[in-house]
């Protein structure tokens, strides 16, 4: 309980009945919904959180000040609290509050306008950063919850399918990462010449293009889960490129046996599960949030040499999106006609797609989301490169391939060694106890988070999205509020089991 603020502070409420005008603020504010983090900016001497604390006992508090003013006044002691003379940073402080599967229950904002307006830049900083955080939260919950049951699907279908697996050799020499952009097609000569001298990577949807140009990449490298990969990786597979997947990347079935596959763990509870059930073994990566961050984690660990990447663009240059030929290029001719020549119908959707022109390029919103989610490790920052002349900013320094190989070796970091002595994938029976596995550990996981009142964690979570998306919904986010009820429990993990033996049986295509 706060004593005694000064009568400029006091001044940002009611003279009268302070208290009084946070509940009703609140009450309009939030409109009957229940969140379970609720961010507090400029909320003064905060009858706001206080108000919140006595609705939503259980609900974390997060109090973001525009100024160090009200330091020491403040009505209501939130679970986090952030001003401008804080020891940490605005973003560490939103960025604790939406760790560890809070935000469930549902997310609220609530500004105090008198506060807001009295500091009107300070709190602008504050909603941008926090917008920022909150649209990246809000796009990993939505990830997970939309791939779950096909990251699961994917994992069992290698499990049961992959039959020639490959391992990686480490080594000194460069490694340069080929991505789908097409400033690719401005690297093609340099790549031509020092070809000898370095292990040349591509993500699979840049396969197409460097063999079209005479240029055969050591491995490709796949992490999407969609069916629509497919597409991507058939020329990996025709040539019997090696391709390094996690198992919740889809492939066709035809992939696991036409060529090598190098498992890759980016740390998902799936793909453990599928690779120890399958009985290989896995080299550690990042996921990166893309396929070019996790290429970039798996190369930063293989060599000891310098990574370029060319081609990582984010944007398109003229009406260009990606070089060419690429596997979805077909669908502008398909999509054209006679009203709509191809021209024009590809035009207009790269316009729509990339909005903003900058100089020959232009860029999109979207596609800024992803340019802050590839970056090396300080340790690593030195020998990390990206090429090409987007216009779009990233953590990581540009250079060129002059600079990636001067003074190394010519011999290639990394080489695909098909193993020998595997028997193949796992069975049925394997796959059902993998599955049971998982089960077991998400009920166990789920049951001490619901007695202790906390969400119930990331990858328990998982299991019950994947399996049982419409049953587990409101468990989630009761217990996300700290709500939740153990036998609540029971069911929701029986319809797990159910979904598990049916997608158990349908996983050995």
């Amino acid at each position: 309980m706060a004593y005694d603020p000064p009568s400029s502070l006091a001044s940002f409420h009611s003279r009268y009945a302070p208290r009084r005008e946070a509940e009703r603020y609140v009450d309009a504010a939030l409109s009957g919904r229940r969140p379970s983090v609720i961010f507090i900016v400029g909320g003064g001497l905060n009858y706001i959180g206080a108000a919140l604390a006595e609705r939503f006992p259980k609900a974390l508090r997060v109090s973001l000040q525009p100024c160090s003013d009200f330091l020491g006044y403040e009505e209501d002691t939130p679970g986090i609290s952030w001003h401008p003379s804080s020891a940490s940073g605005l973003a560490a402080a939103i960025g604790a509050a939406l760790s560890g599967d809070r935000i469930g229950g549902g997310v609220a904002v609530i500004e105090w306008p008198p506060v807001a307006s009295r500091f009107p830049a300070e709190t602008e900083r504050i909603k941008a950063e926090l917008k920022r955080a909150l649209e990246a939260a809000s796009s990993d919950s939505a990830t997970s919850s939309y791939w779950a049951y096909r990251w699961l699907r994917n994992s069992l279908r290698f499990a049961s399918s992959v039959s020639r697996v490959g391992s990686l050799v480490p080594g000194a020499a460069p490694i340069v990462i080929a991505c789908a952009g097409p400033s690719l097609d401005d690297e093609i000569s340099g790549l031509r010449r020092i070809r000898a001298g370095i292990s040349l990577w591509a993500l699979a949807s840049a396969v197409p293009a460097l063999l079209s140009r005479g240029l055969e990449p050591d491995i490709a490298v796949s992490t999407d889960p969609g069916f629509w990969n497919g597409y991507h990786v058939t020329a990996a597979v025709a040539r019997a490129i090696p391709i390094a997947m996690p198992p919740s990347s889809f492939v066709p079935a035809e992939a696991y046996s036409g060529t090598s596959i190098i498992a890759l763990n980016t740390g998902m509870s799936f793909e453990r599960a599928a690779i120890e059930a399958a009985g290989v073994s896995a080299r550690l990566a990042d996921a990166g949030g893309s396929a070019a961050g996790t290429a970039l984690s798996l190369a930063l660990g293989l060599t000891t040499g310098p990574v370029a990447l060319a081609g990582y663009d984010l944007a398109a240059r003229g009406f260009d999106d990606h070089v060419a030929p690429y596997a979805f290029d077909a669908l502008d001719a398909v999509s054209s006609s006679r009203a709509s020549p191809y021209c024009s119908s590809r035009a207009a959707r790269v316009m729509e797609g990339f909005p903003t022109a900058v100089g020959s390029w232009r860029t999109s919103r979207a596609f800024s989301a992803y340019a802050s989610s590839i970056g090396a490790p300080p340790e690593d920052s030195h020998r990390v490169f990206r090429l090409g002349g987007s216009p779009m900013d990233t953590p990581l320094p540009r250079g060129a391939l002059d600079d990636v190989i001067r003074g190394l070796g010519p011999e290639p970091a990394v080489i695909a060694e098909a193993k020998t002595g595997f028997s193949g994938g796992a069975s049925r029976g394997a796959l059902e106890e993998m599955l049971a596995g998982l089960g077991r550990r998400a009920f166990l996981e789920a049951g001490s988070a619901i007695r202790r009142s906390e969400p119930i964690p990331f990858e328990a979570a998982l299991y019950y999205k994947a399996l049982a998306p419409r049953d587990s919904a409101r468990l989630i986010a009761d217990a996300a509020r700290g709500e939740a009820r153990e036998e609540d429990l029971p069911p929701v993990d029986e319809a797990s089991r159910i979904a598990g033996s049916e997608l158990a049986r349908m996983a050995q295509w």
